[in-house]
């Protein structure tokens, strides 16, 4: 069964993330789920730096209906429109603004309502490693042996994980669409396969819910030689013109309920 409790918790704020959707969080993100690794588990903590944000105080069982509106820019979209914009901090909404990171066996990564997870468009926060062995190359450039941009949110190896919490992971996928559809050579693809927003890769007994996940580079959940995964109450909403943002891709797992 997933990891549904965790007693150590990693809360990012408190390793200096400053969640207003400019200043770079990699690092404290990073330190926090380091920290959590060597701790044999835990809970990393996205708050909204808004209100009180507890573990187990998030409105996990969110109503589908409220997942369907969130604050963007100056606007609100719904889920039957085909451009989101891109996030930005509020007096009532906290943005994390980050590279890609790993999440380890036995966590919980819990993203609070009201708090989106932003990935940085600087490919030099996604480290490049080796593709998987099966495609031999990125999903941009299959069999072709290259390195390949790390997912946005990555993890190998790795049983017993719940990714939930209410809130929102955006893969800030506009530049890597446009240098696609264009100058694959330009910032930030540089030539190497765009990352995917989350590649779980070899492991079992993972659950993710109750999240919205946008605007991902190109495959957006990504399931990779996995035994026993859980996937519900979660809303998937990518441009209907971004190139290969897939909403889910079964690879190689079994024992899998969405």
């Amino acid at each position: 069964q997933p990891v549904s409790s965790a007693a150590s918790v990693f809360d990012v704020s408190k390793y200096g993330a400053k969640g207003d959707g400019k200043t770079k969080d990699t690092d404290a993100v990073r330190k926090a789920f380091s920290d959590c690794a060597s701790a044999g588990g835990g809970t990393v903590l996205f708050p909204s730096l808004h209100g009180e944000n507890l573990p187990g105080e998030s409105p996990v069982n969110v109503d589908a209906e409220s997942q369907h509106t969130r604050r963007y820019e100056h606007d609100y979209w719904a889920a039957d429109q085909v451009r989101l914009r891109r996030p930005i901090a509020s007096s009532n909404h906290t943005v994390y603004l980050t590279g890609s990171f790993n999440i380890s066996s036995n966590t919980i990564v819990m993203v609070n309502e009201g708090v989106t997870i932003l990935a940085s468009t600087d490919s030099k926060d996604f480290p490049l490693i080796q593709p998987l062995p099966w495609y031999g190359g990125g999903s941009d450039y299959q069999q072709s042996g290259d390195l390949i941009y790390q997912s946005f949110v990555h993890s190998y190896r790795a049983d017993n994980i719940r990714i939930t919490g209410g809130g929102t992971i955006d893969g800030n996928g506009e530049p890597w669409w446009k240098c696609w559809r264009g100058d694959h050579s330009s910032s930030p693809c540089k030539g190497v396969s765009r990352p995917h927003l989350i590649n779980l890769v070899t492991g079992s007994s993972i659950e993710i819910d109750h999240l919205n996940i946008h605007n991902s580079p190109s495959w957006t959940l990504h399931f990779s030689n996995l035994t026993g995964v859980h996937l519900h109450d979660v809303v998937v909403v990518n441009p209907a013109d971004a190139p290969n943002a897939d909403g889910i891709d079964l690879d190689c797992s079994q024992q899998v309920l969405v």
